[in-house]
């Protein structure tokens, strides 16, 4: 039972009693805005000989006050954060050491975007169509994976140091698909027969190194200086397991030989722009044959083979982008996992009846 008698209980002990050392403190700015995307675009459609129907456009848009999460009590140079205590007026433990991150909800990001697409279509008399389109874009942006809650940004204090090619972002892309309903006549076993085919080449997306160290209060957002030139190539190494993709090396704080790339740095932040490095692209051909028989005037029976990646050829993941992790520029992943999404070849039988 409680008495209304009984003496408070100071603040300071029940923030104790509550085991409230955990509670981390974060905030939104106060300046705030909702953020918005602004898109345009601008194409022509015309007819070329022999009825392919063409298309050429370009598009474009750019995000303003996008969100993304700050440190507000990053440590400077000197290590030292700009709030190492709670003011004295603080309700709760006044003066009370703050010598922790304080995330504060930002609208500071941005992106833009801006592509050349062309497309082309036909459709034959004889049963053959084809679709096949192209673009070249490229995606910039601040933090393309901040709207998820995570620290993202080198220095909180210079939002714009970020800028780069979005995580997502494919300079070339080309896609195309052709079905071709063969012309054959005469009886139900000749008749129906279908092949069609997907074909997708792009390529790789951007890759952003880090590493470790916490001069900014935060692990994984600090990027290595650049110091030569950069080798990308796949390549199986001899009693290895991982495929080696970035051949350049990293070197330490203080020695620079000649085939080093990348230096960590522990009390400073890295010059390595973000997204610098593009990993490997995909390559797809499908293809599919199917064959209608028709049993009754209202009944037929559809087979369908399917070859996902018909070439077999492996599609890559991006390689670790850690500098202080043994694993260092290796791929130890396909893009996808194994199914039809163009890591292995996969084969597949149906059938069905349609009525």
């Amino acid at each position: 039972t409680y008495s209304n008698a009984a003496a408070p209980i100071p603040v300071g002990s029940l923030y104790s009693s509550a085991a409230a050392s955990g509670i981390a403190i974060s905030s939104i700015n106060s300046q705030f805005h909702n953020a918005y995307t602004e898109s345009y675009n601008f194409n022509i459609q015309q007819q070329m000989p022999w009825g392919i129907l063409t298309s050429a456009g370009y598009y474009g848009s750019v995000g303003k006050h996008l969100r993304g999460r700050t440190n507000q009590n990053q440590p400077n140079s000197a290590g030292v954060r700009p709030f190492p205590k709670l003011a004295a007026t603080s309700p709760i433990l006044p003066g009370a050491a703050s010598n922790v991150n304080i995330a504060e909800v930002n609208s500071v990001g941005s992106s833009n975007y801006n592509a050349l697409w062309l497309t082309a279509v036909k459709s034959f008399r004889n049963g053959l169509q084809f679709n096949m389109n192209y673009n070249y874009s490229k995606s910039l942006d601040t933090n393309s994976l901040g709207s998820q809650g995570g620290y993202t940004f080198q220095d909180s204090t210079n939002p714009g140091n970020n800028y780069g090619p979005s995580d997502f972002d494919t300079r070339n892309h080309y896609a195309a698909n052709a079905i071709y309903a063969l012309p054959f006549k005469g009886n139900r076993f000749v008749e129906g027969f279908k092949l069609s085919t997907i074909i997708q080449f792009q390529t790789g997306n951007p890759l952003t190194l880090t590493n470790t160290s916490t001069f900014t209060g935060v692990s994984g957002v600090i990027r290595p200086n650049l110091v030569g030139p950069i080798v990308t190539k796949q390549e199986q190494r001899a009693n290895t397991t991982n495929v080696t993709f970035i051949q350049s090396s990293v070197c330490s704080a203080t020695l620079l030989p000649p085939n080093c790339s990348f230096q960590n740095t522990t009390n400073s932040l890295g010059n390595m722009s973000r997204g610098m490095i593009f990993g490997p692209g995909f390559r797809d051909i499908d293809l599919s044959a199917e064959k209608d028989t028709k049993i009754f005037e209202s009944l037929t029976f559809k087979l369908r083979i399917d070859a996902f990646d018909l070439l077999n050829h492996p599609n890559f993941g991006q390689p670790s982008g850690s500098t202080t992790s043994s694993a260092f520029g290796t791929i130890s992943s396909t893009r996808f996992a194994i199914s039809d999404g163009g890591s292995s070849r996969q084969l597949q039988l149906s059938g069905k009846f349609l009525f």
